[in-house]
């Protein structure tokens, strides 16, 4: 979490699926359930979620 960033708090997270769509797919809806289940991320919205792919591995590029 970096909260001091501009334009307000940016989240970053490591998820392991098959494809980018996935990826943000699966974390908007983990982000989304976050702020709705707890009281403290009340104030927060999401404006954005996008992923990169990260070479590794775990990764064939392919």
């Amino acid at each position: 979490m970096h909260s001091d960033a501009e334009g307000g708090p940016v989240l970053g997270l490591f998820v392991s699926v098959s494809g980018l769509a996935e990826a943000e797919e699966a974390v908007a809806k983990l982000c989304a359930r976050a702020i709705g289940e707890c009281p403290a991320l009340a104030a927060f919205s999401i404006l954005t979620c996008g992923a990169v792919l990260v070479p590794g591995p775990w990764w064939d590029g392919g």
